[in-house]
């Protein structure tokens, strides 16, 4: 059984196959309603379950093969402190992956100042807003 964000709710269950399992977590109810509706829609996911709640107190009662996300990390208070956590719910030989962006390193080709400017802006509102913004680095 893998793990993963509510948000992609395909391709890991695509990963297991039907033998395997795949449980989507979500703070939002919205995004978990979304997966729901896309993996019963595609037929390829019947496998997948969904679930709403916060990753860093997340507690299930079974153990993983995987633990996978995206673009996670960054909005967690102590990220370190989950991925800790998290590895004590997989099984031995398990992976824990996660995708995160290193904002700071986007860039345009060509180099466009409005680009440049633009980049600026959304790093400074993610970092007042307490998040990190190179969790991907």
């Amino acid at each position: 059984m893998a793990a993963a964000s509510a948000t992609s709710p395909c391709w890991p269950g695509r990963l297991v196959g039907p033998s395997g399992r795949v449980l989507g977590v979500d703070r939002s109810a919205g995004a978990v309603d979304l997966a729901e509706r896309r993996a019963t829609s595609s037929g390829q996911c019947y496998w997948t379950r969904f679930t709403t709640g916060e990753l860093d107190t997340f507690s299930p009662d079974e153990t993983f093969d995987a633990v996978i996300g995206r673009l996670v990390l960054m909005y967690l208070p102590d990220p370190v402190a989950t991925l800790r956590r998290l590895v004590g719910f997989l099984r031995p030989g398990g992976i824990i992956a996660f995708q995160e962006m290193a904002m700071p390193l986007t860039r345009s080709f060509p180099e466009a100042p409005l680009f440049r400017k633009c980049r600026g802006w959304i790093i400074e509102t993610i970092e007042r807003a307490g998040f990190e913004v190179d969790m991907g680095g």
